[in-house]
């Protein structure tokens, strides 16, 4: 009874780990060293119809180190590409659906991120 029970067990965290390993749904982008500029519009480029990108922030940010970000959408994959960069202020990313346009930007007074 007992190896019967530990077998189904088994078996079962494993589909469950298997499940949860792969998510068809993701789409995934290789983030390169290079400034984050230039990373953001390689996936804007690969993953998205948005035409234009809008940089309001320095051109220093950074991308040190090669990196996979996966996430379920593009905006989703930029919020995690972005997120980090909080020095001197928090950068922020506003997409405007109706004219494809993405800009990066530091929040204003009244905005909250």
């Amino acid at each position: 009874m007992f190896k019967k029970v530990l077998v189904i067990i088994l078996l079962f965290v494993s589909v469950h780990s298997l499940a949860e390993d792969s998510e068809p749904d993701q789409i995934s982008f290789m983030l390169f060293p290079g400034s984050l500029e230039s990373n953001v519009m390689k996936l804007l480029e690969q993953h998205s119809s948005y035409q234009l990108l809008l940089w309001h922030v320095s051109k220093k940010y950074q991308v040190v180190v090669p990196a996979k970000v996966m996430g379920r959408d593009v905006f989703h994959i930029l919020d995690q590409m972005i997120s980090p960069y909080t020095l001197p202020k928090n950068v922020m990313v506003s997409v405007f659906t109706k004219n494809k346009v993405v800009r990066v930007h530091y929040p204003q007074r009244n905005e909250k991120f």
